[in-house]
């Protein structure tokens, strides 16, 4: 009794562990597009700060739920469907709260983000579940898994938007008033990270999901 109760918690652990990850870069990502269409830079940076946080939360159900599912069936399209439901009632929060991002009142919008979201749910569902990590060809002969291509990727993103925002708000910081321009810059590599970082995990995302969905 006790071990079986010892493996559902180390499971409990792991499985929470990997959906409260997927879900807060997910989150970002979808966030930081939705406040990219209202205010480009600053609405991202919002946009992905709201979303990451609601992943994070809805990731430890979606975890929960799926550490419930791996101790009845090892069926990978179950898993599917489960983590879709639960991305799918975490897109209702995020139509129902709102706030000030437009995409968030309109009803194309609303069901365009909850489409989306039970996409993603659905791919990333034996991920989360099961640890499935499927290799993926770099260059002609290395062979990475894909977590280990998303954080080279995402690592990539902050790095290069960081940079980008951290010269772009020293210019306008010169331009506009000099003594303000290394707070303008620190500013611009703050904004510049996250935006950098929800492009990189969108572009990536594009590139990954035919291989989440190429497993059955």
């Amino acid at each position: 009794m006790h071990a079986k109760t010892d493996g559902f918690v180390g499971r409990l652990g792991l499985v929470t562990v990997r959906a409260v990850m997927v879900g807060s870069i997910a989150g970002a990502v979808v966030g930081g597009v939705i406040g990219t269409i209202d205010t480009p830079i600053v609405g991202t940076f919002f946009g992905a700060l709201f979303g990451s946080l609601l992943g994070t939360m809805s990731g430890v159900a979606d975890g929960v739920v799926l550490t419930g599912l791996t101790s009845v069936t090892r069926s990978r399209w179950a898993a599917r469907l489960v983590s879709a439901l639960m991305w799918l009632l975490a897109s209702c929060v995020a139509v129902a709260v709102n706030g000030p991002f437009i995409v968030l009142h309109d009803t194309v919008g609303q069901v365009i983000v909850a489409a989306v979201c039970v996409l993603l749910g659905a791919a990333v569902g034996p991920v989360i579940a099961f640890g499935d990590d499927q290799a993926v060809l770099v260059g002609r002969f290395a062979v990475v898994p894909l977590s280990g291509l998303a954080s080279r990727v995402l690592v990539w993103g902050a790095t290069g938007g960081a940079a980008v925002g951290a010269v772009t708000g020293l210019v306008i910081g010169i331009l506009a008033y000099l003594p303000t321009a290394p707070v303008a810059a620190v500013e611009g590599a703050v904004l510049g990270s996250v935006s950098g970082t929800v492009l990189a995990a969108l572009l990536g995302g594009v590139a990954a999901l035919p291989r989440l969905w190429a497993r059955r």
